[in-house]
């Protein structure tokens, strides 16, 4: 009972921190991949256009919120009193990955069923969810990593850079395929690269082994900085 009345509160105040966020989050979350999908109507052709937007909502919600929440936490010094009364680490990732899903899944799943309405897919729900839910978490962790290490000015600063810059300069609105074979590999190391095209094929009704195990790779990936991260400020 303990534990759970301490997680309760940890969603607490994992929503009332999210209020400060509360205009960008609806602008963001909602307002613009809304726009994007509908400003593209008359020019979509494919599902790349509509994986895209839902990476750019990934990255522009989970990763970005992540890291200025996190940083936040740490400047107003909750984060020390949360580890003062001992409060397992776990517990706290839990809280922050929990609410993230209920905040960021239903609409991700409302612009999918958006997008039928105007571009000719044929949807795979459980790989798309499996995707959606690896992307989120490796997004949160490497949101997490960065709220952690650095101050709340980098941290607002740096996260709206690399978030953009993940979401555009990656094939995210195109295919893999249609870049040079020099830039395929540099793309690779783009976080949003496998998770678009992964999009792309649960959108058309597959799946590609290939995308899933470099996703799963960026997972790793990102619980190691995560622990590195942790480690360098308890």
């Amino acid at each position: 009972m303990v534990n759970i009345r301490k997680f309760v509160g940890l969603l607490e105040l994992v929503a009332r921190q999210s209020r400060a966020y509360l205009a960008t989050n609806v602008f963001y979350g909602v307002m613009f991949p809304i726009a994007f999908i509908l400003s593209f109507e008359t020019s979509i052709r494919s599902a790349q256009v509509l994986a895209g937007t839902l990476t750019l909502y990934i990255f522009m919600n989970v990763f970005i919120g992540t890291a200025q929440s996190t940083a936040f936490l740490k400047y107003s010094g909750e984060m020390s009193l949360l580890y003062v009364t001992k409060t397992p680490r776990w517990m706290i990732v839990l809280s922050f990955v929990v609410y993230q899903l209920a905040s960021t899944l239903p609409m991700a799943v409302g612009l999918v069923f958006l997008g039928e309405t105007l571009v000719p897919i044929k949807v795979s729900w459980l790989p798309l969810l499996v995707t959606y839910l690896v992307g989120a978490m490796y997004a949160f962790l490497l949101g997490t990593a960065l709220g952690l290490v650095t101050s709340l000015r980098t941290a607002n600063q740096l996260s709206q850079v690399l978030g953009w810059t993940f979401s555009f300069f990656a094939p995210t609105f195109i295919s893999l395929q249609s870049l040079p074979p020099f830039l395929r590999f540099l793309s690779l190391l783009e976080p949003t690269t496998p998770l678009a095209q992964e999009l792309v094929n649960n959108l058309e009704g597959r799946t590609s082994l290939n995308s899933m195990l470099v996703m799963l790779a960026y997972l790793v990936v990102s619980m190691v900085l995560y622990r590195l991260a942790e480690n360098r400020v308890t």
